[in-house]
């Protein structure tokens, strides 16, 4: 029954395809805003079954948020190998990873909670770049009131994410080294350390974006 999932997100990308019809203006970049849709699709759905879980504790809601994040990661990943988009392999590694990890909190009550924890966080902390990078994608960048709306999503963004990915999860993973075992710290830590650089990398971008706005004002 699982493998049905597989075929979720190729179907969704014909259907984005078939009935999203951008601007002209915005044609060039219809491939992205699909891709985007598709992830804000994975983003929403575990978050809300997570919140669901946590307040029912019905287990098919938690099968159902592991299952589709495992789905995604596989077919986001074949996407950026099959495209060969050598700036993103990054993400590959972290899907790879965050696969290994669920796959290892299924079988293990001790780390389960811990690992099911940071992937309900992760997925809400990217809330915000799936809303950003939409914005970046469809507004009018030349337009001065479009580029202060985006300058305004970003900072939200920036606050949003950095507490999730910093604080929040720092929290969860420190916990859960005291339950994983050592074949696991290393990829565990790593997927913490780059929500820690990927959130300086936004605060990086937000300044020099602040900066050219206040030229232009």
């Amino acid at each position: 029954m699982n493998f049905l999932f597989f075929y979720l997100w190729p179907l969704l990308n014909i259907i984005f395809s078939m009935v999203y019809k951008p601007p002209t203006s915005m044609a060039a970049n219809k491939p992205k805003i699909i891709r985007n849709f598709l992830s804000g699709v994975n983003v929403c759905s575990i978050s809300l079954l997570g919140i669901l879980y946590y307040l029912t504790n019905y287990k098919f809601l938690f099968d159902l948020s592991i299952i589709i994040p495992q789905t995604y990661y596989i077919w986001d990943s074949f996407f950026i190998i099959l495209h060969k988009k050598k700036n993103e392999l990054g993400y590959v590694y972290h899907h790879f990873i965050s696969m290994i990890l669920l796959n290892h909190a299924t079988i293990n009550s001790l780390t389960s909670g811990h690992v099911y924890a940071a992937l309900i966080v992760g997925e809400l902390s990217n809330l915000s770049i799936i809303t950003v990078y939409h914005l970046t994608k469809t507004l009018n960048l030349e337009d001065i009131e479009d580029k202060k709306r985006l300058h305004y999503w970003k900072k939200i963004q920036l606050c949003w994410y950095g507490f999730f990915r910093i604080p929040v999860l720092g929290v969860i993973f420190f916990k859960a080294l005291e339950t994983l075992s050592y074949f696991y710290y290393i990829p565990y830590i790593s997927i913490y350390v780059m929500g820690v650089i990927w959130s300086k990398k936004q605060f990086d971008k937000y300044l020099i974006d602040k900066k050219e706005l206040l030229k232009e004002e």
